[in-house]
């Protein structure tokens, strides 16, 4: 591994030289920190590639780049534009793709998707056979456990740790997301079926206006348990970014499993 690089005044490609990278990633490495004055030395870089650096095989399934010697297969479908660009780290390379934008196939019947459930973050059906899958149970249990460790964090002034504990939660959260669409998604797939979402728009305020509902009787606070579980499954899981994976992985696997 080269030396780390110091930074000190500006900055020219000679002064990256050293690295071994070409001009199309080292001057990238300068348009980045050349303009950071704090900083005191570089150890690793994220690495961006641009499209004009990359070649496509598309027989192959295949994607090079010249600059870093680097070879990469890819699965997703082939019917994509073009290559945005690379981001590469020292263990993933993300590939940015751009898909047309081609309206969804048309299918005999759909597979159901429940996004606001009690239990679970979503439950899929299939109306024909009559299965049923509950995804995402333990989805209650993390965000109580980080939402107790949040409040000690807070109560203590702590704010630091409890900044870095809400992002764990969100890359739990997306983490989690990200496998139940893909599990949708295959359960589309296999069926030969299209994919229908629940419509989640007015659940917010219907919730709301639950809340206020039913005061001074006797079982209000039954009431007001029960709506506020919905309130949670709605408002703090993110059912926006469940969509958008479920949408995007279905326009990868060609098309299969559209979102209607």
């Amino acid at each position: 591994m080269p030396d780390p690089l110091t930074v000190s005044g500006s900055f020219s490609p000679e002064d990256v030289k050293h690295i071994g990278l070409k001009s199309i990633i080292s001057g990238q490495i300068i348009k980045k920190y050349s303009q950071n004055q704090n900083l005191r030395s570089i150890k690793n870089v994220k690495l961006i590639i641009p499209s004009k650096a990359v070649s496509v095989d598309r027989n192959e399934r295949t994607l090079f780049i010249p600059c870093l010697k680097l070879l990469l297969n890819y699965r997703f479908s082939n019917n994509f534009n073009k290559v945005s660009q690379i981001e590469i780290d020292n263990v993933y390379a993300y590939v940015a793709v751009v898909f047309p934008d081609e309206e969804p196939e048309s299918f005999g019947y759909y597979i159901g998707v429940d996004r606001n459930t009690m239990g679970h973050i979503a439950v899929v059906a299939d109306p024909d056979s009559g299965k049923v899958w509950k995804l995402g149970k333990m989805r209650y249990h993390i965000h109580q456990k980080y939402q107790n460790i949040m409040n000690r964090l807070s109560n203590s002034g702590k704010n630091k740790q409890l900044k870095a504990v809400k992002k764990r939660e969100k890359n739990i959260v997306k983490d989690l997301n990200h496998k139940i669409s893909r599990k949708i998604v295959d359960l589309a797939l296999y069926n030969g079926s299209g994919i229908k979402l629940e419509n989640l728009k007015g659940i917010r305020k219907l919730n709301s206006k639950s809340n206020g509902a039913g005061k001074g009787k006797p079982d209000q606070n039954k009431d007001k348990k029960l709506t506020c579980s919905n309130e949670y499954s709605l408002n703090n899981w993110s059912f926006l970014q469940l969509q958008q994976f479920i949408e995007y992985k279905a326009r990868l696997r060609g098309g299969r499993g559209s979102l209607y």
